[in-house]
């Protein structure tokens, strides 16, 4: 037999559920996040590398919160309208909007930031893991006022021609 745990969250932050079975250390779930009402179905498996397919609000879209990863590269897939990517790699910022079927890599030690449109769906791999799950993100406030300047569409695009 194996182990299975089931837990359920409900949160100040987020409410869903999460599977874990105890002899492969995969587990997966879904949350619903209170503040932004995006849907996050996620797998994390025992390298400590993780896939979450995330379905964010029709209502609403905006800036995540700037931050970068020490060890752990992210993969954005866009399956769904559209999302801005800003980074910053080797002291140069890039900027690029994507559009269902893009796909980038952000390196681990490159800052990133993401701005999700309504409606927009996307799968994010992040690989690499290595660290204790939620050990691997920094916040990065040098990149939220980068982004607290383009707040419309064609704002990012002019940034995108600027910063490729």
């Amino acid at each position: 037999g194996r182990d299975i745990m089931v837990r359920i969250e409900d949160t100040e932050d987020r409410q869903g559920f999460r599977v874990q079975d105890e002899s492969t250390g995969l587990s997966t779930g879904r949350m619903v996040q209170k503040k932004s009402r995006e849907v996050r179905m996620r797998t994390d498996f025992p390298d400590g590398s993780s896939c979450c397919l995330t379905e964010h609000p029709k209502e609403s879209g905006g800036w995540q919160d700037g931050h970068f990863h020490a060890v752990t590269s992210e993969i954005y897939v866009v399956t769904a309208g559209h999302l801005f990517l800003v980074w910053i790699e080797a002291d140069k910022e890039h900027g690029r909007m994507l559009e269902p079927g893009s796909v980038l890599t952000i390196p681990p030690n490159a800052p990133h930031n993401v701005y999700v449109f309504p409606g927009t769906k996307t799968i994010v791999v992040q690989q690499g893991g290595g660290l204790d799950k939620g050990t691997d993100k920094f916040k990065s406030q040098e990149l939220d006022a980068i982004c607290a300047a383009l707040t419309t569409e064609a704002q990012m695009r002019e940034f995108a021609a600027r910063h490729p």
